[in-house]
């Protein structure tokens, strides 16, 4: 099950699913991202983020990466962004996952580096855009 949250969300979601931020850093992405989950079983089992054309925290547990999580949580963002008439779709990637934004249809543009990572910036066009 894929849901919208907002930041009235905050305060309901697990400890253990938002141990690397503060409830206040969460409630301000969440006021400028329009942010998805997945689920499984009531358990949140990945996120995806969209913040005007950029996709953003995309991720899927380890256990739960292959089993379609990832790919409907791209399916959604990319069908949110054409209602919001936008035409292509940027996202970093890191190496690990460029892979699977290829299946998706995404290209990459270049590399970028923060320190010694390398991170792939990829984007695509999403068709039924004017």
């Amino acid at each position: 099950r894929i849901i919208f949250l907002s930041a009235l969300a905050v305060p309901l979601l697990p400890k253990p699913q938002i141990k690397n931020f503060s409830t206040e850093q969460i409630a301000v992405k969440m006021k400028q991202r329009k942010i998805l989950v997945i689920t499984e079983k009531n358990y949140i089992i990945g996120t995806a983020s969209l913040e005007g054309d950029l996709v953003r925290t995309v991720f899927v547990l380890p256990s739960k990466q292959g089993k379609k999580a990832g790919s409907l949580l791209m399916h959604y963002l990319e069908e949110v962004a054409r209602k919001e008439n936008i035409s292509c779709l940027t996202v970093s990637s890191s190496i690990t996952a460029e892979g699977f934004y290829q299946k998706l249809g995404y290209s990459a543009l270049r590399s970028e580096y923060y320190e010694e990572e390398r991170t792939i910036i990829m984007e695509k066009k999403l068709s039924g855009i004017p």
